[in-house]
């Protein structure tokens, strides 16, 4: 991640035009969907692969995403205790049920105490903190 100059700002709009974005490249590494092993035989192809951009100030971590999936769905809308969804599957009121852009942040790098961040394109929001592994 790229610290921002003083007095640079990001505007929080969905968008990365402004210069604070345009000024650092998208990550070249290679991004795996967690739930690749689920799906061994599955391969997406390139032009739906998903690049992002970090920087970070004083105050916050700013992610700036491209996503190339062209065929995004969504229906849980808020944020952790108002989540809802009008879906019958159980639990289905979590962004991950969705087509969801998740960023997990661990500073120590041992699965253990770190922060997960989830949305959707309907801006339904899931936030939680993890002390131990999940599953």
């Amino acid at each position: 991640a790229n610290e921002l100059s003083k007095g640079q700002h990001i505007e929080i709009d969905g968008r990365l035009d402004d210069e604070a974005w345009q000024e650092v490249s998208f990550s070249t590494d290679t991004w795996q969907d967690i739930a690749q092993p689920l799906f061994p035989n599955f391969s997406l192809p390139q032009q739906y692969a998903t690049k992002f951009k970090a920087r970070w100030d004083q105050e916050y971590f700013y992610v700036g995403v491209n996503i190339g999936e062209p065929f995004v769905t969504g229906v849980v809308t808020g944020h952790n205790p108002t989540l809802s969804s009008p879906s019958p599957v159980p639990n289905s009121f979590i962004p991950y049920y969705d087509n969801d852009f998740e960023v997990f942040v661990d500073v120590s790098g041992t699965n253990h105490y770190y922060k997960e961040f989830e949305m959707n394109f309907q801006n339904a929001t899931y936030d939680v903190f993890w002390r131990v592994p999940d599953g």
